[in-house]
């Protein structure tokens, strides 16, 4: 997802880019992937990965196969 990050003046991506390579844990990844769909850098997201970003952090009901998945992965 940060790749389809367009460069912008402040460097946005190259920042996410940068925690990236020196994170040493689940939790920064996540972190990083939640600004790039929900914070201020999604903003600088490429139109053409705005359904995968709708995809991405859309909330679902139980009894869809997205809540399905997550469910089953955090139960076992």
């Amino acid at each position: 997802m940060i790749t389809d990050i367009s460069d912008d003046k402040e460097h946005n991506r190259y920042r996410l880019e940068h925690k990236l390579i020196r994170v040493d844990g689940l939790m920064d990844w996540s972190q990083v992937l939640e600004s790039t769909l929900n914070g201020p850098d999604s903003q600088f997201l490429f139109i053409e990965v705005r359904q995968e970003q709708t995809e991405l952090t859309r909330f679902t009901k139980e009894g869809e196969w997205q809540f399905g998945a997550v469910a089953t992965a955090i139960l076992d």
